[in-house]
Order: C-alpha cells, then sequence, then structure tokens
C-alpha cells in the first residue's frame, strides 16, 4: 500500500523510486524515532515472554545504538509496556482469546490468496507471486473474531478523526489480509495502539460479509487508481514531501531553489 500511496501522492518520487529503481537520500533517524523503535521491539520481546523486561528494553536499546540519555528515555516507557501487557492479559481472559500471534508477517496474491512473505517463484511468475505483503504487530483470535493491533510510538494525534485520516487504509488492509488468512473468520476489528499514552482507537468491527462486499471492492478500486496514477511523471507538493528520498532531485524543490 506505501508503493501505491506513493504513485497516488507523487508520479515522480514513484518514477524515481520504483521504475528508475534510483536510491535517494535517506534521512537517518532522529533521538525520537530510535526511542520509538526501540521501544517497539521491546514491547514485542516482552510479550513473547521469552526475554525479562530489563533484557527485552535492552535489546532495543543495542539494536539501535541509543545514547546513555536515550536509554534513560527508553527506560521511561517501562511501565507503558508493563501496563499493556496486563491490559492485554485482561482482554484475552475476557474475550476467551484462544491464539496470540506477534509480529506476523503475510503475503498475498494478486487474487487475495495467501503466500509467502517474499512470494514463491513460479513459471507464471518468475519474480515471485506475491502482490501485497506486510506485517501484523498483533493478532488475537477471540472466537474467530480476529484482534488486530498496530503499535506507534511516536507522539499521538490529539483526536480520532486525525488517526483515521493517517492510518484508515491500513486498517482496512488488516481486515482483507485477515479475511484472506483466516478461513474461519466471523468478522475483524482493528486498532492503533499509542504506547506513549497508552491509547488505543478502534475501527469499526467488520463482519466476513462486509470485509467481502465493501472492503475488498475498495481495495481493488484504489490499487486501480494507485496504477492510473503511476502513469504521471509530474512531481506534486504535499505534506509527504518532509519525508522523501528525492528532494535532492525534485524539480519543484529545485524551482523554488533558483
Amino acid at each position: 500500500m506505501s508503493k501505491a500511496d506513493l504513485a497516488k501522492n507523487c508520479g515522480f518520487a514513484f518514477q524515481m523510486k520504483y521504475v528508475r529503481k534510483q536510491k535517494g537520500t535517506v534521512p537517518p533517524k532522529d533521538s525520537a524515532g530510535r526511542i520509538g523503535t526501540a521501544a517497539h521491539e521491546a514491547l514485542e520481546i516482552f510479550l513473547k515472554g521469552e526475554k525479562t523486561l530489563a533484557h527485552a528494553l535492552e535489546i532495543g536499546a543495542i539494536n539501535q545504538k541509543l545514547t546513555t540519555v536515550e536509554i534513560d528515555e527508553l527506560s521511561a516507557m517501562a511501565h507503558n509496556i508493563v501496563s499493556f501487557r496486563d491490559r492485554l492479559g485482561a482482554y484475552k481472559a475476557k474475550h476467551n482469546v484462544t491464539d496470540m500471534r506477534i509480529e506476523f508477517k503475510f503475503g498475498l496474491r494478486i487474487d487475495n490468496t495467501p503466500t509467502a512473505f517474499f512470494g514463491v517463484k513460479t513459471a507464471a511468475a518468475p519474480a515471485g507471486d506475491v502482490f501485497f505483503r506486510g506485517v501484523m504487530d498483533l493478532i488475537l483470535d477471540a472466537e474467530k473474531s480476529y484482534i488486530i493491533l498496530d503499535h506507534k510510538t511516536g507522539n499521538p494525534p490529539g483526536d480520532d478523526k486525525e488517526v483515521f485520516r493517517r492510518h484508515d487504509k491500513q486498517l482496512k488492509l488488516y481486515s482483507i489480509a485477515a479475511f484472506a488468512l483466516f478461513p474461519d473468520l466471523k468478522g475483524s476489528q482493528s486498532a492503533v495502539h499509542y504506547l506513549q499514552n497508552e491509547r488505543i482507537v478502534w475501527a469499526e468491527y467488520k463482519t466476513a460479509d462486509e470485509i467481502r462486499d465493501v472492503l475488498i471492492p475498495w481495495y481493488y478500486a484504489y490499487v486501480n487508481e494507485a496504477a492510473e496514477a503511476s502513469r504521471s511523471l509530474d512531481a506534486k507538493k504535499g505534506w509527504y514531501c518532509m519525508f522523501c528520498d528525492y528532494s535532492a532531485q525534485c524539480p519543484l524543490v529545485n524551482k523554488r531553489n533558483v
């Protein structure tokens, strides 16, 4: 979906990345970004129950090469991680959760059937048959209603409308993927979990019929719109410019500099 979004947002960046396959200048993560990534990693390690919280935090800090000051900020997230673990335990007991999967990687073919994360090479698809791939941070099987959470460690938006403006497509795609991956699915509900303030924002619960009849047609329509947009070579200005790897080559940026 990030590829489709880029095609719709900016034809120039799409051409540079996916057609010309030119490497851009990826900005280094700032301190907050490194701390957030370390906290995300520590949370998932801790939830697996294989490491103590102290060890999980240490692994996250080492992998992100945190400074002493940054490690102190990461340690301040320990309460939030334990709090989420406790809330999760209470939820699992209340809703009869029979299975939990952490950092679940999946791949889907163009017909929405499951395949390996990087696809399987066949005569018909020598480059691999995966069309869409993703990672679900946390999946809960609550009597065949699948609950999918995505952890965010950055600053949470001020209200739910802003959350859905940023992440509505992502939450829809989780339900679509769950429908494809779990044939026994009765319904699915996705949510964004903000570790920093322990807030969880829920999308609407969707039944299997609603996913099949509403979300999947939306998904193919969006991908088709992106395919049409990908033919453009034009650069477009938007909020995404601040995250673009191709600013140095962008004709709009160069025009402003002149």
